[in-house]
């Protein structure tokens, strides 16, 4: 998102409005790209265009990025297993959470976790 801040001022409050609406509804499972544009007093096609022009992302790869970052931090506070994680980031389904997680970050979720998990331990022991 670092471009959008190279362009006009509307733009930047623009997408940190939308990032803040998703944040802000990140375990709604219904939350669309229509109930987006909706919020932004946008068409569905003018949503669309000013994302994919600011963001280099599809409206709906954008909150689907934003629900990933959101587990990431969840897994490394390590309060909740990684179902609970999925469900709170607003995914339906543990096995997409997997595959999202996984293009996202080219490991699954346990296995980030363990890595989580074995840094904290080597920093107690250290």
């Amino acid at each position: 998102l670092g471009d959008v801040y190279k362009r006009q001022p509307y733009d930047k409050e623009l997408v940190e409005k939308i990032v803040k609406h998703i944040k802000e509804n990140i375990g709604d499972t219904t939350l669309s790209v229509e109930s987006i544009a909706q919020e932004m007093g946008l068409s569905r096609s003018a949503l669309f265009k000013k994302i994919k022009t600011l963001t280099g992302l599809a409206p709906i790869e954008l909150i689907k990025n934003i629900r990933i970052q959101q587990a990431v931090a969840l897994i490394e506070e390590g309060k909740q297993n990684l179902t609970q994680i999925a469900y709170t980031t607003g995914f339906n389904d543990s096995h997409y959470f997997s595959k999202c997680f996984k293009a996202q970050f080219g490991v699954a979720p346990s296995v980030y976790q363990r890595g989580v998990n074995n840094e904290g331990i080597n920093e107690k022991n250290e």
